[in-house]
């Protein structure tokens, strides 16, 4: 929960079972997705909730490690595991 914004994060597969999206809420009910790319991600969120670090991976993708703001921007890649694409 962001009480500065009053808005809350939480994990939803928006119909999707092999999916998992950050998303956050507001007092007025008004949703939005955070993480955009298709497959499963994990957040946890800093003591204020204006940051998260976010583990996404899909079937083709190894986990992707990234510093997000609590608007989902990436600030800061800190593992892409680009050697286990090749």
């Amino acid at each position: 929960y962001n009480a500065k914004e009053k808005t809350f994060f939480y994990l939803s597969n928006e119909g999707d079972p092999t999916c998992a999206y950050v998303c956050k809420v507001d007092m007025k009910g008004k949703k939005v997705r955070l993480s955009k790319e298709k497959g499963m991600n994990s957040a946890t969120f800093s003591s204020d909730a204006q940051y998260y670090i976010n583990i996404f991976s899909n079937s083709d993708t190894p986990d992707i490690v990234t510093l997000n703001d609590d608007n989902g921007k990436t600030l800061k890649t800190i593992e892409s595991n680009e050697e286990l694409k090749k």
